[in-house]
């Protein structure tokens, strides 16, 4: 029974790694912010988004006062001068305050680097208690250049409140948005958990790609060696092209069935252009397999019919939408 209710993610695992209406608010719905895109979710979804920017990880921590804020950069500066590295001394090069609040520690990438600096840029609104952490690499014979992109990339970061929408051009991390719209490799990845429907996980993911890869159906043309049997066990649901607006995108909608109980696997991709932000590779998953009961077996989807758990997902696929001038010019 496991490995047939497991089919589906082995297949869109596959599918995932091969090759590297116009929109209406329904009552109960909240719009969350994710990068660039917007999206409808239940209102008491929960959403857990990591995010990347210029190729370095972002981190959002509230409730932090100016001491604590203080006391984090203090005790991250220590952190990299004790940490041993291949030239002698530490890894910690250097502090640079931009202005208040706003402090970059420059370190060796690692322990045995000797070409490529780590910049961490401290970015703390005082006023909001919120203090955004933006990593970054470059070469250590251009520190000079990568402090002046640090301190024009602290100067565009600003305070979302919960469930603003900007209307100015940006991408939205947790409580923030930074306010440019260069070309860089930027990510959002969003686990998605929705209390009325429970074992059922809503994954999206959003990046900016050089080389577009090959279509989701192309990709879902055979069957794994090993997969036969179980593969004739699965029933599709809807497969075909399925484009958001002038986002050109597929899906593939799989049902498992065994011993009594059913599972369902969809998955919906762009993948987009080439070094675009306005059109990033785009994905967006459902999947009813991803917890076990106590015996270790999938626990049955919390469906009560095909066109109920497709009507959930129609409708929070539909809603998917570029943030009207998040891109800007």
């Amino acid at each position: 029974m496991r490995s047939m209710m497991l089919l589906g993610l082995a297949l869109l695992g596959v599918l995932a790694t091969a090759d590297a209406k116009e929109h209406q608010m329904t009552t109960g719905n909240k719009t969350y912010c994710l990068g660039r895109y917007l999206m409808d979710l239940p209102s008491d979804a929960q959403v857990r988004a990591s995010y990347t920017f210029a190729r370095g990880d972002v981190r959002t921590y509230r409730n932090v006062s100016a001491d604590q804020f203080e006391t984090q950069v203090a005790g991250r500066e220590a952190e990299l001068k004790q940490t041993p590295h291949v030239q002698g001394g530490g890894m910690f090069v250097e502090r640079t305050d931009l202005a208040q609040g706003r402090v970059v520690l420059t370190s060796w990438s690692s322990p045995t680097s000797r070409y490529l600096y780590q910049y961490e840029r401290f970015i703390h609104l005082e006023p909001e208690r919120v203090l955004y952490v933006l990593s970054g690499q470059g070469d250590a014979d251009k520190a000079a250049g990568s402090l002046g992109y640090s301190r024009s990339l602290a100067e565009t970061v600003r305070f979302r409140a919960p469930g603003e929408i900007p209307v100015e051009p940006g991408f939205c991390i947790d409580s923030g948005l930074i306010q440019r719209s260069k070309l860089n490799r930027e990510e959002v990845t969003a686990d998605v958990r929705l209390p009325g429907y429970p074992s059922v996980t809503l994954t999206f993911m959003s990046y900016v790609t050089g080389s577009p890869d090959r279509d989701l159906l192309r990709r879902a043309s055979t069957i794994p060696p090993g997969y036969e049997e179980v593969a004739a066990r699965m029933q599709t649901l809807r497969r075909g092209n399925r484009d958001l607006g002038q986002v050109k995108g597929q899906e593939l909608l799989v049902r498992g069935d065994g011993e009594g109980k059913k599972a369902y696997e969809f998955l919906w991709e762009s993948q987009g252009r080439p070094d675009s932000l306005e059109y990033p590779f785009l994905s967006l998953q459902l999947s009813t397999t991803g917890e076990s009961d106590e015996e270790g077996e999938v626990i049955d989807a919390p469906f009560g019919s095909n066109e109920e758990v497709i009507d959930l997902w129609d409708a929070i696929l539909e809603s998917l939408r570029l943030r009207p001038g998040a891109v800007g010019q």
